[in-house]
């Protein structure tokens, strides 16, 4: 629904679930999107306008105060171990299990290819980490969503919840 929930100050690095502190960060969308060829054809199931917005707007307003920030993955193209601790990706040859789900195409093609087009940020790989790359499925274009003349600039309508 656009809701941003603030939970660490951008003044502390906190160590990101891909362990890119000081490099990137973390940032989790409440909902769980499907992760399929084709976009489910139900709005219900896709991400909601005021959500891609939100998105797109805490971004830029991280990357404005953290300029240290250049660098923008979904978590399975850096995913280095599954669950239950075993490596994964890079030249294990165990395929990880988040590759193509997380954060899942209608979040990254509407938030995250956008920061790399908008923000210039980069999804090369980084030099101690693993790369598995973005997925077919991760990047397909089907998902992308058509916004109009609205973008998160011209929009302020997303709420901010502090963590207190």
């Amino acid at each position: 629904d656009g809701v941003i929930f603030y939970t660490h100050d951008v003044e502390v690095a906190v160590q990101s679930a891909g362990g890119f502190a000081r490099s990137g960060i973390d940032i989790e969308f409440a909902c769980n999107l499907p992760h399929t060829r084709q976009p489910p054809s139900d709005p219900a199931q896709r991400l909601t306008v005021d959500a891609i917005l939100a998105g797109r707007r805490l971004i830029r307003a991280l990357w404005a105060r953290m300029r240290w920030l250049q660098y923008i993955h979904p978590h399975g193209q850096v995913q280095a171990a599954l669950m239950d601790g075993r490596a994964c990706g890079g030249d294990t040859g165990v395929p990880c299990g988040k590759l193509d789900s997380c954060p899942g195409p209608d979040i990254w093609v509407n938030v995250g290819a956008w920061a790399v087009r908008e923000l210039h940020l980069l999804t090369t790989p980084v030099g101690r980490f693993q790369n598995n790359g973005i997925s077919e499925l991760m990047a397909n274009r089907a998902y992308t969503q058509d916004l109009g003349f609205l973008d998160e600039r011209t929009v302020h309508h997303a709420r901010v919840c502090p963590p207190w």
